[in-house]
């Protein structure tokens, strides 16, 4: 039996990894508005509501909700890196400390990365309920977006 959903997991990863890599970075038409008067496949009704938005050089909401959630996603992705280093840089100094400061060290290093694990997730889970948002408001056709798994990324960030 065909599985849909390990299909649409498995495109989402090589999407989100091509987006990474740059593959889409500097095609043809990029930063420029899209023409939507000429697409046969919008009904007239949106047409001139699309018309009017570019006219007062706005976009459809689902495409600013899209915009915010890109870049919500990298800077989740940058404070995630950014407690990681951090975290690193204290186990790395328990590791220098003599032997009888070690263990606090070390539980001090535990119990920083528990705490910013919490408000890690207290943001994915704010992401999160956008993306629910913006998968409702996108139009039929357009790409959903994928959750924000947190230890997914956390684990592809160490390299596991």
């Amino acid at each position: 039996m065909f599985d849909n959903r390990r299909w649409h997991d498995r495109y989402d990863k090589a999407y989100d990894q091509a987006k990474e890599d740059g593959h889409f970075d500097n095609l043809p038409g990029e930063g420029k508005p899209l023409n939507l008067d000429m697409d046969p496949n919008v009904p007239n009704e949106q047409r001139v509501a699309f018309g009017i938005l570019k006219e007062n050089d706005m976009a459809p909401e689902w495409i600013m909700m899209g915009r915010t959630l890109e870049n919500d996603r990298k800077k989740l992705i940058s404070a995630i890196k950014a407690a990681m280093k951090r975290h690193a840089g204290m186990e790395a100094d328990a590791e220098r400390v003599g032997s009888h400061l070690r263990a606090a060290y070390r539980q001090n290093a535990k119990d920083f990365w528990a705490a910013e694990q919490r408000k890690l997730e207290k943001r994915v889970e704010k992401y999160n309920s956008s993306v629910i948002s913006y998968n409702i408001k996108a139009p039929p056709g357009v790409a959903k977006r994928p959750y924000f798994d947190l230890h997914a990324e956390i684990n592809r960030l160490r390299g596991v």
